[in-house]
Parts: structure tokens; sequence; C-alpha cells
């Protein structure tokens, strides 16, 4: 297993977003204006609304194309893994066209229900660009999956690099004369170039030679067990893509469009800290199921992984809470407070949610899906609950607090259930230490 190199490649992909996130939110302050970033926050949040439709047909392909890959090392005679990769990416791709054209005008009516005026205008302009780049998005993630299934989270994240480049380079020319438009049709071009070159590579790793045709072809016989996982693992994603837009409706109902815009880069700067332990650990998936197909022992795969995962979670949440006031200056000209504050109380949250990933892919990894969507469940309740209980009173501030304790409750629960579940202690014994220390100098030896 390729780890250390996925890995490695995993923190560049994480670098590069930052980058790109960083100078995207620079030029559209810069350009338009703080308060066009909450409205633009506010359209993205609207249309993660569909996802309530959504099958989770991609959340199953990383799973049974590391599983069909295992089995086809023991049996040639196994279908490719391929067939599973183009069968979600055409699913897909029937099924969030239908999605948006649905949605269009429920998103619309919730848009004008929140905002007025000007940004309501432009919030309901970008509405159809903001749901194509949703349908084209579910595409590439669907590829994305399918590179990680075969253990090549590397060249994944090696296209997505290349997708930041080009979405900030659409941008950047395009925003002096479109405005807001000019960011979506940079985000429609990265996801179109990512799921063509994505496909390319996938066909190649799986099955050994270029495949320049495009996917069309719909399995039902595969079909059936990624929908039947997918609609398990349908009960995590929906409740996650719930937490986002509804804690920002309600920030949005009791600060405004400018404290939405605030919360937005808080919120951004954790997520995207968070990315940088949370897509190496997604290479634990395949490393579970191969390591469970083979009749190895998951413990020496959770242990070191928690505790690797737990310290970096620490010290970068600190390191982050830390520079946020220089962060503040550099994007928007002054040190701003509300900024900072929001940062550090995210920070509490999402520690302990880091923390219990590679709990949380020890349940995908089994098909114990109940778990994941408990915890996912609760984070989402508890922020809208406490959310409206502490927004009256106390503002935007109120309701970032609850978003926040609940994400850690969330992950408790995570934690807890799927290593109960799995026979494996919650806190990793000091074997797995052992391990951990050996593994490393077993590595740097070889170095030697």
């Amino acid at each position: 297993m390729r780890i250390g190199r996925n890995a490695l490649w995993n923190i560049g992909e994480i670098i590069a977003a930052s980058v790109a996130l960083f100078l995207l939110f620079k030029v559209i302050v810069h350009a338009l204006g703080i308060e066009a970033l909450g409205v633009w926050s506010l359209v993205l949040a609207t249309t993660s609304l569909a996802r309530l439709a959504d099958v989770g047909v991609t959340g199953g392909v990383g799973k049974f194309v590391a599983q069909t890959s295992v089995q086809r090392e023991r049996d040639p005679a196994t279908h490719s893994p391929l067939a599973f990769i183009e069968t979600a990416i055409v699913a897909n791709a029937l099924l969030y066209a239908a999605i948006a054209l649905v949605a269009y005008w429920p998103a619309r009516q919730g848009i004008l229900a929140v905002l007025e005026g000007a940004p309501a205008e432009i919030a309901v302009e970008l509405l159809p660009y903001a749901l194509l780049s949703f349908v084209l998005g579910s595409m590439s993630g669907t590829v994305g999956a399918g590179l990680l299934g075969l253990n090549r989270s590397d060249l994944k994240s090696q296209i997505m690099i290349g997708g930041y480049v080009l979405q900030l380079i659409v941008t950047v020319a395009l925003i002096p004369e479109l405005g807001l438009p000019g960011v979506a049709v940079g985000q429609i071009a990265q996801h179109l170039a990512v799921t063509l070159v994505a496909w390319l590579l996938a066909s190649r790793e799986a099955e050994g030679t270029w495949r320049l045709q495009l996917p069309v072809r719909l399995s039902m016989s595969l079909l059936r067990p990624l929908v039947s996982y997918g609609i398990r693992l349908q009960g995590v994603t929906l409740a996650s893509f719930l937490y986002e837009p509804a804690v920002k409706f309600l920030i949005a109902a009791v600060g405004g469009a400018a404290a939405l815009g605030l919360f937005e880069m808080a919120f951004r700067l954790i997520t995207q800290s968070r990315q940088f332990l949370a897509a190496p650990c997604q290479n634990l998936l395949p490393l579970y199921v191969a390591t469970h197909e083979r009749g190895g022992d998951l413990r020496t795969i959770y242990g070191p992984a928690t505790i690797i995962v737990g310290l970096l979670a620490a010290a970068g949440l600190l390191c982050l809470v830390l520079a946020t006031p220089w962060i503040s200056l550099i994007w928007i000209g002054r040190m701003e407070p509300l900024l900072v504050s929001y940062v550090a109380m995210l920070a509490g949250g999402w520690f302990l949610n880091m923390a219990a990933m590679p709990a949380f892919y020890l349940g995908m990894a089994s098909g114990r899906l109940r778990w994941n969507i408990l915890g996912s469940g609760l984070t989402t309740l508890g922020a809208v609950l406490l959310g409206q209980i502490l927004g009256p009173d106390f503002g935007a501030a109120g309701v970032v607090a609850a978003s926040s304790f609940s994400v850690a409750l969330g992950a408790v629960v995570i934690a807890i259930g799927n290593t109960r579940a799995a026979g494996i202690a919650l806190i990793p014994a000091f074997t797995s230490v052992s391990i951990l220390v050996n593994a490393v100098t077993g590595r740097l030896k070889g170095r030697a």
C-alpha cells in the first residue's frame, strides 16, 4: 500500500486548496466586498440542500472499488473496478441533473426569504450557475472516490491541484467583468476538468490501458449494492450537509450578511485546516477494507492513526487560533475581533471531530454505519436547537458556540460507538505507540 505517497500528495492538495481559498476570498473581498462573500456563501449553502434527494451512490464507490480490487487479486475473472466507477458517474449525472431542475424554485424562494434588495437579486442570478456546479461536482467527486478505492489518491490530489489553479485563473479573469458569476464559472471549469482527467487516469489504473471513451454504461447489477450501501451512508451525508446550511441560515437571520461573511471565513479556516488530516485519513478506508479481507488486525491501523491524528489536530488548531489576527489583517485589512472569536470557538469542537476520524472510517469500512449516522444527526440537530436558543440573546456568536458544541458531541458518539462495535479500545493502548515508533524508526533506518 502506498500510504506514505498518498498522504503526502493529499497534504499537498490541501495546501493548494488552502492557498486557492485564501486567494479566492481575497479577490472577492477586494473586488466586490465582504457582503458579496456572504451572498456567495448563502447560495452554495442553499444548493447543498438539494443533496436531500441524493441516494448516496458516490459514498460506496471507494469501498466497493477497494473490495473488488482485492478480490481480483484472487480471481482475475472478477469484473473490473472501473465498472463500479462508470456506473456511479452515469447514475449521479442523471440523478443530480433531475435534482437540480426540481430544486431551482424552492432554492430561489429560500434565498428571497433571507435576503432583500441587491444581495437577493445577485443571489438569484447566481443560482443556475451554482446548480450546474452542483451537478458537475457530484461527477468529479465520484471519480475521485474511485481513485481512492484504487489506492491512488495521490493521482486524485494531483488532479485537484490542477483544478484549483484552473479555478483561480478563470475567476481572476472573469470577476472584473462578470462579478460573482465569474466566481461560479471558475468553479464549473474546475469540476469539469477534474472529472475528465480523473476518468482517464482511473481507466488506466483499473484496466492498465487508457480508455478515451466517455463513461456511458450503467450496470444495474453494480448499481444495486452501491445504492444499498449509499442509502445508509446518505444518513451521514445528509446530516453533515444539513449542518452547514442550517448554521448559516441561523447566522444570516440573527446577524445579517456581514456576520455570515465573517463566519464563512472562520468556518473555512477551520474546515480547510481539518482537510490536512481528513484527506490522508481517507486512505484508511481502503486500508481497513483490505486488512479485513485478508484477515488482519484492525487495531494495528486504528491505534497509531488515532495517536497521529490527535496530536496533529491539537497542534494545528492551536497554531491556527494564534495566527487568525494576522490572517484577518491580510484578508480584510484589519484585525477583526469577531473573526478571531469565531475561529477560537469552532476550534474546540472541531478538535474532537478530527480526533474521531479514524473511528469514523472504521465504521464506513465495516459497513456498520449507525453510529456515524447517529453522531452526524446529533451534530446537526444540536446545532439547530442550541442555535435557536442562544441566537436571539447572543446573536451570531451564540449560534457559532452552539454549532461547535454540537460538533464535539457528535464526534464523541461516533468514536465510542464504532470502536465498541469493532471490539477495539477507544483510547489506543501502549502497543499502538510501540507500533508507531517501530514504524518510524524502521523507515529512518531504511533510508540510512
